[in-house]
């Protein structure tokens, strides 16, 4: 994952050098909403929709956002903003971005951005 994807590493705050304007730019935010779809057949593993992944050095086990080491060292900011009430957690019984308008309404317009 780290030596072969060129783009969420970097923004995940992954790589050896942490760049500390992600943090910074996401302490900004009065909410972060993350969808996860139960049925997705294109991320993997689902869980990282919330920042959760495979434990390390395997592809079974999938560890939630809050055991993995970069919620603990807070290298994104995720951990200050959960303790702030500012990361939201939704699911959806459906398969990647299949969402219906009115869901989208109800679960993330009206309550986060009206």
């Amino acid at each position: 994952y780290l030596k072969h994807n060129t783009f969420l590493p970097d923004i995940n705050n992954e790589l050896e050098v942490k760049n500390e304007t992600y943090k910074a730019n996401l302490m900004h935010l009065d909410n972060f909403v993350m969808v996860k779809f139960n049925k997705d057949s294109m991320v993997q593993p689902r869980e990282s929709s919330w920042f959760g992944f495979y434990a390390d050095n395997q592809d079974k086990v999938v560890q939630s956002m809050e055991e993995t080491e970069d919620y603990k060292e807070d290298v994104l900011g995720l951990r200050e903003l959960k303790a702030g009430g500012k990361l939201h957690f939704l699911d959806v019984d459906g398969d990647h971005l299949r969402f219906s308008d009115d869901w989208f309404l109800e679960n993330i317009i009206k309550p986060f951005l009206a």
